[in-house]
């Protein structure tokens, strides 16, 4: 079995109350980024690094709020998301995106 020193890391390295929420307790986005980094970096095999990042762009595009929904820019980005989605799916049959993919296509 193998141990990741996820709070050594925060604990140790991540020392400065700059990497901590206003509550002084609980870590940050930047040092949940930077333990991530490093857990990626130990943990996840070379195959799965390319993929990880294209599911990032998938999730963030998800997580977007339209200001503009109407827009022809916001109709492009959700068609290409819808396509990045469907390609994943047929590129890795492992990953199951239909969520993803359905809320691209019905949201414009």
């Amino acid at each position: 079995m193998y141990y990741f020193p996820a709070y050594e890391l925060v604990i140790d390295v991540l020392r400065d109350y700059r990497f901590y929420d206003v509550d002084l307790a609980h870590p940050n986005y930047q040092a949940t980024e930077f333990v991530l980094e490093k857990f990626t970096e130990a943990c996840i095999d070379d195959f799965s690094k390319p993929i990880m990042k294209e599911l990032r762009q998938v999730a963030i595009a998800r997580r977007h709020k339209a200001f503009q929904p109407n827009t022809q820019a916001h109709q492009q980005f959700l068609k290409t998301h819808y396509t990045k989605a469907k390609e994943l799916m047929e590129k890795y049959a492992f990953l199951d995106l239909k969520e993803e993919a359905e809320y691209f296509s019905a949201t414009h």
